[in-house]
């Protein structure tokens, strides 16, 4: 195996979220290559003769890069470790997995739908990255009708506090009961963006959400189940 910067080594052996995250770890003075303490940018190592510790665990690229989807239910955190927490999503996945990985993203958690875990930084930087414009998928339901107006807003930008969102695309609206029914697919991921969108726009939101990220599908997943995705799925989300 050929050498590569300690950055993309960490993120690849789940020692950081991403090689951004990584090169803060390495800042900080933790790491150490072969004994020695490495604290500046750039240093390559060989993953197959170096060592690379942080404190008193070794690290070493992962064989099997995983991949685990999440159908999260309402009313669950997107946390490992919160006090102050109820109920956490890693507790929904499977013991000998849920120290191995970490959620990409993450849903408010009042919304419910496809949450997707990873021990592969790299993928993680590459999904949640705005650059990348990876789709989200969301099913919402809006107490009473979508006027032209609020559609062609959320189709060119909603003004924010933080800025204008990039235009979202509207599929499958339909009204009954007294509500309007739609997908909503955007690329961002601003905190609590589509919340924030319907309030801006004076829409009654009812139930968030997400049925799809970059192309893997929720489908017929059930609530608070969890399914481990195909391989080759990474290399048709990154």
């Amino acid at each position: 195996m050929s050498d590569m910067r300690l950055n993309q080594f960490l993120a690849k052996a789940g020692a950081a979220p991403s090689r951004r995250k990584a090169d803060d770890v390495i800042a900080s003075g933790v790491v150490f290559v072969n004994g020695a303490q490495v604290k500046e940018q750039g240093v390559r190592v060989n993953p197959e003769t170096d060592e690379v510790r942080i404190g008193k665990k070794v690290f070493s690229l992962q064989e099997e890069r995983i991949l685990l989807s999440l159908h999260k239910p309402t009313g669950w955190t997107v946390t490992r470790d919160d006090p102050h927490a109820e109920r956490v999503v890693y507790d929904l996945l499977p013991k000998d997995v849920r120290t191995k990985v970490h959620a990409i993203g993450r849903l408010d958690r009042e919304t419910s739908g496809l949450l997707l875990f990873t021990n592969d930084g790299e993928l993680t930087q590459r999904l949640t990255h705005p650059s990348f414009e990876h789709e989200k998928e969301y099913a919402l339901v809006v107490r009473g009708s979508l006027l032209p107006k609020q559609r062609s807003l959320l189709e060119n930008g909603v003004r924010l506090e933080d800025g204008v969102t990039a235009p979202a695309y509207l599929s499958q609206i339909r009204e009954s009961g007294g509500c309007t029914r739609f997908h909503l697919t955007i690329h961002e991921g601003k905190k609590r963006q589509i919340r924030r969108m319907m309030k801006e726009l004076g829409l009654k939101l009812n139930d968030l959400h997400r049925v799809r990220v970059a192309s893997v599908e929720l489908g017929t997943l059930p609530s608070g189940k969890w399914r481990f995705e195909d391989p080759a799925v990474f290399d048709q989300v990154v």
